[in-house]
């Protein structure tokens, strides 16, 4: 619902407040590489030090492998860099 409303309100407002679309920009590019960089933080501290898997986080190569790919596709999305 949140980016729902942060949406609508740029669409809304970005034309008449160039600052509000950057800064809205920002925020959403900060949000999206905050919670792949999170999910990469787990899978690498908890495949590096062995932990056991959770019923909500299992812990894997492959699942490192995935979220820090992830990770890096966003930063280098170069449709990203355009709209920057």
């Amino acid at each position: 619902f949140r980016f729902l409303v942060n949406n609508l309100a740029m669409s809304t407002s970005s034309v008449a407040n160039p600052t509000f679309a950057a800064q809205s920009f920002v925020n959403k590019f900060n949000e999206d590489y905050e919670t792949k960089h999170l999910k990469f933080e787990e899978q690498f501290w908890g495949t590096k030090m062995d932990l056991s898997s959770t019923p909500e986080v299992t812990f894997s190569a492959e699942d490192l492998t995935k979220t820090k790919n992830e990770m890096e596709d966003l930063l280098s999305d170069y449709k990203t860099v355009e709209e920057a």
